[in-house]
């Protein structure tokens, strides 16, 4: 979901918030308090709010003896309040400007509500200042504390319920509005753009919703807000309710259905790629994510946490205790430079990371926030991608001699995950097929049957045919992100690698289907050439060396004994981008001291000559195991980079790194952790 800014539908959630708070709502603003307490016994009615000279209505509300446990934007402890003295006490998320509560006193306060121009995204429209303690009378809290009613089986309470119908009619697509009936009274959720909370009690099967309902302040699709407002709105009007399997109905006086909402498992904080739709920037606001700059977040079983900062890759660690949150400062990224506006996002989402305390998940959506409840990230879990019915390119494979190799150039290996639990596809020559099954992300493949053609070029099509079939019938877990499949054996090896958008043709398992034509290639003709290609490198003040048999070597100074080196390794691949020949070559250079720089060099061969066009770098000591260029153009480097306690020589966290050539540099478009 997009969300954008608009002014005009901002200034009316804004004014429709202000109004609710009017009739009751409270939120914090509170920072002085200074009041002087009398003792006189409290008012039994009500009085109306009158306007103040200074701005503002001044209401009378009464605060309960003692405060109780509640769940706002976080857990929190909140104030017992109401208007008529007649009336029961309802929760209070606020605080109010000026007033000292002390437990074991009813009180009975006059209160100036102001409304609040320009309102942080996360905090409230009103301000609540004390005028006078008109009375405060000391009571016991066993008789007079709140307890909210909560019955029906507990079917109501402890379920994450998803809006499916407003009013009889459906929720705006790519919108989630959710529903939490805490057991302890308290009612919170997504509204669509904004989080709300507010209390309900329930007896039996009448309920009634608090309208002082809290909400972040956040503006999006004038569609969105219209339908969030209409929600906040019909909530509180609703009067009974039932469940029936997974469905919970809300319904009116007269009984007609008003909200009708499923059940929805709450997706694991772990495990799950959380993409990120807003965050604190730094400056008391909560924005939506760049459009253009994909966040993401991935919190591993091993207390790892990493993810696509929008620009580079990064990680760190983080624990949990309970809903509790901390995650380390200590946060490693690549170095890349994107666009202004981009690198200002991930500042300011790194920056904010770490001050994350507490976190909620709600069916598919995930909120980070500091420890004054202020929303510091919210994400939702990204779709997953089902591996039955899918197409795959094959980009490497495991060749059985711990390696993974990429497809020769000219050649194509297709897989097509059949419905039916069939496999079948292309290994470069033959047709194959054979039966898989999956649970969870783990897989079986095989035993696999194929054409018996035999390719005699190019050079090696027949081995790597084999290496292939042999990799894939050893796979034992797969994962799919971003477009790419991860498919590894039982002891956490790469077994297969491959890039989405295939196009096979299903064929009945046991029919025979010809064989792949292919020609030959000048893979040798441009080994070669990059062995004796300028390369685009920082390690000499030119920005450039020429390789002469792999290698290039100078003083690092005159008269120094050490060298400036520069190294062609054996990590090479061949393949196409843009529609040109072209080659990944892994570069290694040594400005003479400790560090051992790599970098990856995309080769394109214009009438046969070499040109680097883009060059990335790839870390300092780090360790790369594989290169291949996908039949997209996109550059995969399977390697080992430092994880977040890893010293500099000894790099221990396995990445896929994926790169592309865009508007003439080599870009890392996705980062993600193996193993």
């Amino acid at each position: 979901m997009k969300k954008k800014t608009s002014w005009l539908t901002f200034t009316l959630v804004l004014a429709s918030l202000v109004l609710l708070a009017a009739c009751g709502g409270i939120s914090p603003t509170g920072e002085e308090q200074t009041p002087e307490a009398t003792t006189s016994a409290a008012e039994e009615t009500a009085v109306p709010p009158t306007t103040d000279t200074a701005g503002g209505d001044i209401i009378t509300l009464y605060v309960g003896p003692e405060l109780v446990d509640c769940t706002g934007v976080a857990p929190q402890q909140c104030m017992q309040v109401k208007e008529d003295p007649n009336a029961e006490y309802t929760l209070f998320y606020g605080q109010i400007e000026g007033f000292t509560f002390e437990p074991g006193y009813e009180y009975e306060l006059q209160v100036r509500a102001e409304s609040v121009e320009n309102p942080p995204a996360d905090g409230s429209s009103i301000k609540y200042t004390l005028i006078d303690v008109v009375s405060q009378t000391p009571v016991s809290t066993t008789t007079t504390t709140m307890t909210p009613s909560v019955s029906g089986g507990g079917e109501l309470a402890g379920t994450s319920w998803q809006l499916q119908s407003l009013q009889g009619a459906e929720v705006l697509a790519d919108t989630a509005i959710t529903a939490v009936f805490g057991s302890d009274g308290t009612l919170s959720g997504n509204a669509g753009c904004n989080t709300y909370s507010t209390s309900y009690t329930v007896d039996g099967s009448s309920l009634t919703i608090n309208p002082m309902i809290i909400s972040t302040m956040m503006a999006c699709e004038d569609s969105i807000m219209q339908q969030e407002t209409s929600y906040l709105a019909v909530l509180p009007t609703a009067v009974s309710w039932a469940v029936d399997g997974d469905t919970l109905t809300l319904s009116d006086a007269s009984g007609a259905a008003l909200l009708v909402y499923t059940a929805v498992t709450p997706t694991s904080l772990t495990g799950t790629t959380w993409q990120l739709t807003s965050y604190n920037n730094g400056q008391n606001a909560v924005v939506s994510v760049n459009p253009n700059a994909e966040v993401t977040a991935v919190f591993g079983e091993d207390g790892t946490l990493s993810g696509s900062a929008g620009c580079n890759t990064y990680s760190t660690s983080y624990t949990v205790d309970g809903n509790s949150l901390t995650i380390s400062p200590n946060i490693v990224t690549t170095m890349m430079a994107c666009a202004e506006d981009v690198m200002q996002q991930e500042t300011a989402y790194l920056a904010t990371l770490p001050t994350a305390t507490t976190f909620a998940v709600q069916g598919d959506s995930l909120e980070l926030r500091d420890a004054n409840g202020a929303l510091i990230a919210s994400y939702t879990a990204a779709s997953d991608v089902s591996l039955a019915g899918s197409s795959w390119t094959v980009i490497s494979y495991n060749n059985g001699n711990q390696a993974a190799v990429s497809v020769m150039l000219d050649t194509e290996i297709t897989m097509m995950f059949g419905e039916d639990g069939n496999v079948q596809g292309s290994a470069s020559c033959n047709q194959y097929f054979g039966p898989y099954t999956v649970d969870g992300e783990n897989i079986t493949v095989g035993p696999l049957a194929t054409t018996r053609a035999y390719c005699p070029e190019p050079a090696g099509i027949m081995d790597q045919e084999m290496q292939f079939l042999t990799a894939l019938q050893s796979v034992a877990t797969y994962t799919i992100q971003s477009g790419k499949l991860d498919m590894r054996t039982s002891d956490g090896a790469i077994a297969v690698i491959a890039t989405s958008g295939a196009e096979t043709t299903a064929v009945p398992a046991g029919q025979a289907m010809p064989a792949v034509a292919s020609s030959g290639t000048a893979g040798d003709d441009r080994l070669a050439a990059l062995a004796n290609a300028t390369y685009q490198v920082d390690v000499v003040p030119s920005g450039s060396v020429t390789l002469s048999g792999g290698e290039f070597s100078q003083p690092a100074a005159p008269g120094s004994a050490s060298n400036v080196t520069v190294s062609l390794t054996d990590n090479v691949a061949l393949g196409q981008v843009n529609g040109q020949p072209a080659a990944a070559a892994v570069l290694v250079a040594s400005g003479g001291g400790s560090g051992s720089f790599y970098e990856l060099a995309l080769v394109t061969f214009a009438d046969g000559q070499p040109q680097n066009v883009a060059t990335a770098f790839l870390g300092d000591r780090v360790q790369v195991n594989s290169v291949t260029i996908g039949a997209d153009g996109v550059i995969s480097v399977d390697m080992v980079v430092q994880g977040p306690d890893d010293p500099m020589c000894c790099p221990t966290q396995a990445v896929m790194n994926t790169y592309e050539l865009q508007n003439g540099q080599l870009v890392q478009t996705s980062s993600t952790p193996q193993g």
